[in-house]
């Protein structure tokens, strides 16, 4: 872990961290288990902006996550993302990628992107974490071959074959972190939803750091 902390400054670049440590300084319960790079530059612990790389981990937050499998389970539509990825630990992550920015209480996610074995999720958004407002859009896609189950989906304006042959559907999480609400969109352009702005944002430079801490 490196840290220069002074006035007007904070860089943080912190390598093969554990997930316990990550939550610290997010402030939250995310994540379980796992590997992760963090860096983060900016004025103070409040105002500042990052990226963190995900390994072997579950995202796990208890209450947006277990309210996440009730509504998938609600909603025949959505039955076929519930995959071995989706389980009672969390979400079983092998790699991913979160660009966020810290702005007082509010922390916005410019993009993530967590891949799992059968099943991915994309999104962006905001938290406040002064009062948990949330408002966040996810993508989940899934990744096996969809031409055989596709037929069998109700409610296809909510589901887009994907140029991979995956499928995916849109879901909006609203209300507060105590109380998360969920909701299907409609993803009437597939060029607007989260995973390809999120694809188009992890494609650009992201560089806070000097060339000689980004080699390390």
């Amino acid at each position: 872990v490196k840290l220069i902390f002074k006035k007007s400054l904070l860089q943080i670049f912190a390598q093969n961290i554990s997930g316990e440590a990550l939550n610290q300084f997010l402030g939250s319960q995310s994540f379980d288990g796992g590997v992760f790079t963090l860096k983060a530059s900016g004025i103070d612990p409040r105002n500042y902006r990052g990226e963190i790389n995900v390994q072997n981990t579950y995202l796990k937050d208890y209450i947006i996550y277990q309210r996440l499998l009730s509504f998938i389970n609600s909603v025949p539509s959505l039955l076929t993302f519930k995959t071995p990825d989706f389980n009672d630990r969390g979400f079983s992550v092998q790699r991913g990628k979160i660009y966020f920015r810290r702005s007082g209480d509010k922390i916005y996610i410019n993009a993530m992107n967590f891949t799992g074995s059968s099943a991915d999720i994309a999104g962006n958004g905001e938290v406040d974490m002064k009062s948990g407002a949330l408002n966040i859009d996810l993508e989940l896609k899934y990744l096996k071959d969809a031409s055989s189950i596709i037929s069998k989906i109700p409610l296809l304006n909510h589901i887009i074959l994907g140029e991979n042959n995956t499928i995916s559907t849109i879901i909006e999480i609203r209300g507060t972190m105590k109380k998360p609400t969920y909701s299907t969109g409609v993803a009437t352009d597939v060029l607007k939803t989260p995973y390809n702005l999120i694809k188009n944002t992890l494609m650009l430079p992201f560089v806070i750091f000097g060339d000689s801490e980004e080699s390390k």
